[in-house]
């Protein structure tokens, strides 16, 4: 019999920036980091065997929690990663809540069903899964394993393995939430599903959503975008500087946000500016403006974002790590290093 702790990455990109990131690789927020320090803190006095990990940055960098403080190599295993959505892969929540409606409540709530163009299939990513953790099961057979992974392959997976037809019985996953599940000669069995009672209230992704819960909204907080062809819409304000790329944040039909971006340079890419109505401060919509910015630069293959001198909405960038001094700061998935290397969080 082998124990396993199924782990959900730490708060990333695609849950302050609203946007869905199937197998797009991305970064740990500062929450994030945060998050998995409190995992670091619950697994402390609890033995593990092995850790193993998605491939995927966000996932690798919560499981520096474990394996790090217990002088474990990390098992990074395309297996583990997070559903490939296809074509929706890095597109905002807003859009497809607009757009794909009926698609979009499938993903979030009858998975088997859910289709989108070039995606995996429920079928395809359960399977992999769970072929995956029984392989890690067996070959620590009388141990304890860690599997650090993503939040809708871990959903549709327990959904497969105990859950069945009963979609709406099972408990979303915070991130960084923890399932403890038992593999005995071929058979899965659950301890407990999704627990989160080692991160507090204010470290909680969830404490701060409240779309998943029975009669949330989620168009009522997702934003989607149009480029600015004319003038700014009332209300807002460009930067004085003439940008590449403009767009605007719509929510519902009505503008509500605009983020100015400039041209990138030496790897590094310019953010002239952001604004958002008065009456909408402090909803997360500078958030998701910073996300068109991540989005955007790193298709142009940018390391980093520079900041210009101006006023942010929100402190959005001391929230989001820029330097005071360069107003930079790092967007590259590529400068970490992982197993015997073992860089603390």
């Amino acid at each position: 019999m082998t124990e396993i702790y199924l782990i959900r990455h730490g708060e990333a990109e695609g849950n302050v920036f609203r946007r869905l990131h199937g197998q797009y690789d991305s970064l740990l927020m500062p929450l994030g980091h945060r998050q998995a320090d409190c995992v670091k803190r619950r697994f402390a006095d609890i033995r593990i065997d092995a850790c193993f990990s998605s491939d995927l940055t966000r996932a690798s960098l919560t499981a520096q929690a474990i394996y790090v403080p217990k002088g474990l190599s990390l098992h990074r295993d395309p297996v583990f990663r997070e559903v490939d959505v296809g074509a929706w892969e890095d597109l905002p929540y807003g859009y497809l809540d607009h757009f794909e409606p009926e698609q979009m409540w499938n993903f979030n709530h009858n998975p088997p069903i859910w289709r989108a163009e070039g995606a995996e299939t429920f079928d395809t990513y359960t399977q992999r899964f769970l072929a995956g953790m029984e392989r890690a099961a067996q070959a620590y057979d009388g141990g304890t394993i860690a599997i650090f992974s993503h939040g809708a392959v871990i959903r549709g997976t327990l959904l497969r393995l105990f859950y069945w037809g009963r979609p709406e019985d099972l408990p979303y996953s915070d991130n960084a939430g923890v399932s403890k599940l038992r593999y005995d000669h071929g058979t899965f069995t659950a301890d407990f599903l999704n627990d989160n009672s080692h991160l507090p209230q204010e470290l909680s992704t969830f404490a701060r959503q409240k779309w998943w819960r029975a009669g949330g909204q989620r168009t009522s907080i997702n934003l989607y975008y149009q480029p600015l062809t004319g003038a700014a819409p009332k209300g807002l304000t460009l930067p004085e500087q003439a940008a590449e790329l403009c767009l605007v944040g719509i929510l519902g039909d009505a503008p509500v946000a605009v983020v100015s971006l400039g041209k990138a340079q030496a790897a590094v890419g310019t953010i002239l500016g952001m604004d958002v109505l008065p009456e909408q401060a402090g909803k997360g919509f500078s958030d998701q403006l910073l996300g068109c910015a991540f989005s955007h630069f790193r298709r142009l293959g940018c390391d980093a974002l520079e900041a210009a001198p101006g006023r942010y909405p929100d402190d959005i960038l001391n929230r989001y790590g820029f330097d005071p001094q360069t107003r930079r700061r790092n967007i590259s998935t590529k400068c970490y290093t992982w197993g015997d290397d073992r860089a603390q969080i």
